[in-house]
């Protein structure tokens, strides 16, 4: 498989967990299934290893951080807070597990051990 070819898998593993996240928001019954959540945590594993960079892992591991603490706040807003609050809370989801694989790349790219 070509260079340009994973990290072509690494978009579409993107692109795929992020309107899981959007539908998963939405609609409470695919939310809360199982195989939504393996989903997510899949293609963030596959967009950690492909799609991050060693320059910009800072700067995601800090997007990654805000998202996953803000997973819930949201729910105050009226009418829309209860999707708004479901749809970062799977992207944080799948964030999270692209953040572990990020974090560990990371810390493995360290020389002075």
């Amino acid at each position: 498989m070509a260079k340009t070819d994973t990290a072509q898998f690494g978009t579409w593993a993107f692109y795929i967990a992020f309107v899981i996240a959007i539908i998963g928001g939405i609609v409470p019954n695919i939310g809360s299934a199982t195989w939504a959540a393996w989903l997510l945590l899949l293609a963030g594993l596959v967009v950690g290893f492909l799609k991050v960079p060693e320059k910009n892992a800072v700067t995601f591991l800090i997007v990654g951080f805000v998202l996953i603490q803000m997973g819930n706040s949201l729910e105050m807003i009226p009418t829309l807070g209860m999707y708004i609050s479901g749809i970062v809370g799977h992207l944080a989801k799948f964030i999270g597990a692209a953040s572990l694989v990020v974090a560990v790349k990371a810390l493995w790219s360290v020389k002075d051990w």
